[in-house]
């Protein structure tokens, strides 16, 4: 038979047997087979649907963030389950469907996850991060009144500008007349920030009433006396110096008011020391302050003056007139200086024009008006 001659039927019917139940047995194992062919054509569908629902773990990008609930469950995993697939590490095995369906939302926990340790982090940067510097408050435009000596009207104003070149929100609001009198005037209530006098002694005694404190004193300078004559004047005071007072065209000589103007008192001791007292007592012209007293010279009121060697040099006078240095023996020292009133609208403003005026800069200008700086004994 055909059957017969083929040998591999005839293997094959011998392991069936004599009643054919290895046939049926045969039958059911492929039936079996089939089934779990079809199981594993199931799961093998599975796998590549959830494989291409979420990201492999080889293919992520670098600095790609591990913190979303897919890793944190992996972790909490033992790692026989974490080997158990190769492709699961970012899935844990051996979970239900419905597991792995919420797990197909992983990128949204993922973000959730993102946006609170982004919270967190800024929070711990903030709480660490040192205070901000308060800000400065812009510059505000403020003034320093200023009750000064006559005789310091030119370089106030060249000190004024120097000052304003580095501070120039303060203003600088001078009032001008002869320093006993502004002492006057201050103790009646002539409101000032600073008060500085032709003699330090005016200044003490603002101290001594009560309207500026003993530290707030201060000593700027010492001034210089002059003969002054104009340019068209027959008196050589150059060559002569007081003598030339002795000239009979002297009719009249002028000076400040001794009473309240310090120029006047050292004009007064000067006239003696010189030996003109009993010469110069019925010619003199008593000026209210020793600008009055220039102008009664530059006038022709008077054919000479004692003036302040300050208005003698930096003003009009330079060029109108000549002049003579009287010896700082002949008369008391013309110690300038001044305070800070107690009632300062602008202290600090008044101490950084107080403090200019004193410092290397100032002084260079106070001397260019002849202001000497002698050493304290």
């Amino acid at each position: 038979m055909i059957l017969a001659s083929d040998p591999h039927l005839t293997e094959i019917v011998a392991a069936l047997g004599p009643h054919g139940g290895g046939a049926g047995r045969l039958h059911g194992r492929e039936e079996e087979a089939d089934e779990r062919a079809d199981d594993g054509d199931d799961d093998k569908e599975l796998d590549e649907r959830e494989r291409q629902a979420r990201p492999h773990p080889r293919r992520q990008r670098p600095g790609a963030s591990l913190h979303g609930s897919a890793w944190a469950d992996t972790l909490m995993t033992p790692s026989h389950d974490r080997d158990f697939h190769r492709d699961s590490i970012m899935t844990p095995p051996l979970v239900g469907n419905s597991f792995r369906r919420r797990l197909a939302d992983g990128p949204v926990a993922t973000t959730t996850w993102l946006k609170l340790a982004i919270v967190v982090l800024v929070a711990l940067l903030v709480g660490c991060a040192k205070p901000a510097p308060p800000r400065r408050a812009p510059m505000v435009a403020t003034k320093v009144r200023v009750a000064a000596a006559t005789d310091l009207r030119s370089c106030l104003d060249a000190l004024a500008d120097a000052f304003q070149r580095d501070h120039p929100n303060i203003d600088i609001a001078p009032t001008f007349g002869p320093s006993g009198a502004l002492l006057t005037q201050i103790k009646s209530g002539l409101e000032t920030d600073l008060y500085l006098s032709a003699d330090v002694a005016f200044a003490r005694d603002l101290a001594a009433a009560g309207l500026a404190a003993e530290t707030d004193v201060f000593e700027s300078g010492q001034g210089r006396l002059v003969v002054w004559v104009r340019n068209e004047s027959p008196l050589d005071v150059a060559r002569l110096g007081a003598d030339a007072l002795r000239d009979p065209a002297v009719r009249r000589v002028a000076i400040a008011n001794p009473v309240h103007a310090p120029y006047g008192r050292a004009a007064k001791a000067a006239i003696v020391s010189l030996g003109l007292e009993e010469l110069l007592e019925a010619k003199l012209a008593i000026g209210e302050s020793a600008a009055q007293a220039a102008q009664y010279v530059e006038s022709g009121a008077a054919e000479a003056g004692f003036l302040p060697l300050a208005l003698a040099k930096g003003t009009r006078l330079t060029e109108s007139g000549r002049f003579w240095v009287v010896p700082a023996d002949a008369h008391p020292p013309i110690r300038h200086g001044g305070a800070i009133h107690a009632r300062a609208i602008d202290r600090e403003a008044t101490e950084a024009f107080r403090d200019f005026l004193l410092s290397g800069e100032g002084r260079e200008i106070l001397a260019r008006y002849g202001f000497e700086f002698p050493a304290a004994p």
